[in-house]
């Protein structure tokens, strides 16, 4: 199984990105479930923490976001990371 929550990003205050984890993959193809989770920054900025995509809102006053997506099948889990540089 493998986590892939997509490329790391760049963005400015008040922009919101869309994380997704559809590329994410189980060699059983068993259904996956996902938790999305801020690392680094406000945990405020998710929307949609249990969803395949998730929307980040990039807040002010941080320099830089780091987002985690754990997917599983209820045996095994895999995480990915992805970093979101503030401009």
């Amino acid at each position: 199984m493998t986590a892939n929550a997509g490329p790391d990003h760049t963005a400015g205050v008040g922009d919101t990105i869309t994380l997704s984890g559809a590329a994410s993959t189980d060699p059983d193809n068993d259904t996956l479930t996902y938790t999305w989770e801020v690392l680094i920054g406000p945990s405020q900025i998710l929307s949609g923490a249990t969803d395949s995509s998730v929307t980040v809102t990039v807040p002010s006053g941080v320099g830089l976001l780091g987002v985690s997506l754990t997917v599983s099948d209820g045996q095994y889990a895999s995480q990915d990371l992805v970093v979101i540089t503030v401009e």
